[in-house]
């Protein structure tokens, strides 16, 4: 590519308190990737054009459905979308990246407009992968084990509840990290990726039958949750003078209704 362009806008409002190593390793791989998206992983030449990073020590999970990883390569998942638009089969301009997904053995997830690693081997039935999803259906790297929160949650929806996912689910799944992540710090209980994915499915496990059928959605799990973490700004209330912390009480109260599923208005 002659020219290409750099979004930051669609990364998580996280991204602007990562380590600068993996800030500086995102926008170089963004440079140095195909018109794909993606980049063959060569931890000799990246080190030495980045002296003093060392690529292993690089946690690209926290930039999950972002950065994607899959055996020998990295792929940024919003490459195409920033500097192509929405792909077009015969517009000569766009060539390139159909070129750079056929060569990598890639897909072009239709629905996202953007370049996904299959998740079936290439020897399978091509009939039975067109059953799977085919180049419009829902494709990530096989093991979801890597990814981190958002990842996860994206990964099992998509696979178990054929859920779509849109632009409005990474705001509201940011938004349930962040509020789950709260409830857990303020009841004493863990707060690593797999505690918040437990916490996780386990609402999901507790929506009331006739929702999970017909009016699921993470705005939906999102608008239940303030619910309780209400009760928890109500106390933080900063900048008001006076503001209590939660008290033991609270606490034993928020951990007795992510044990429950009260969370969710069931009884």
């Amino acid at each position: 590519m002659s020219k290409r362009f750099i979004d930051l806008s669609s990364l998580p409002k996280a991204f602007r308190k990562l380590e600068l190593s993996l800030k500086w390793a995102y926008v170089w791989v963004w440079n140095n990737c195909d018109a794909s998206g993606y980049w063959e992983i060569d931890e000799d030449y990246f080190e030495f054009e980045n002296a003093g990073i060392s690529w292993s020590s690089l946690d690209w999970s926290v930039l999950d459905c972002h950065v994607l990883l899959h055996d020998d390569g990295i792929l940024l998942t919003d490459f195409i979308p920033v500097n192509y638009g929405t792909l077009k089969q015969d517009y000569n301009p766009h060539k390139p990246a159909f070129r750079a997904i056929e060569k990598n053995n890639l897909v072009l997830n239709l629905s996202l407009n953007q370049a996904c690693f299959k998740l079936i081997e290439e020897d399978e039935d091509e009939e039975e992968y067109e059953n799977k999803g085919g180049a419009g259906g829902s494709l990530h790297p096989v093991n979801p084990d890597l990814m981190g929160f958002k990842g996860k949650c994206r990964f099992w929806l998509e696979e178990e509840k054929n859920y779509i996912w849109g632009k409005q689910d990474d705001f509201a799944i940011d938004d349930l990290e962040r509020k789950i992540k709260e409830v857990h710090r303020r009841a004493g209980m863990p707060t690593d990726k797999e505690a918040l994915y437990g916490t996780f499915m386990h609402l999901i496990e507790k929506l009331p039958e006739w929702v999970r059928e017909n009016k699921f959605s993470l705005d939906y799990i999102n608008q239940k949750f303030n619910e309780v973490t209400n009760a928890i700004n109500s106390n933080k209330q900063s900048g008001k003078k006076g503001a209590a912390p939660i008290s033991d009480q609270d606490e034993a109260r928020l951990r007795a209704l992510l044990e429950s599923g009260a969370l969710l208005g069931v009884d």
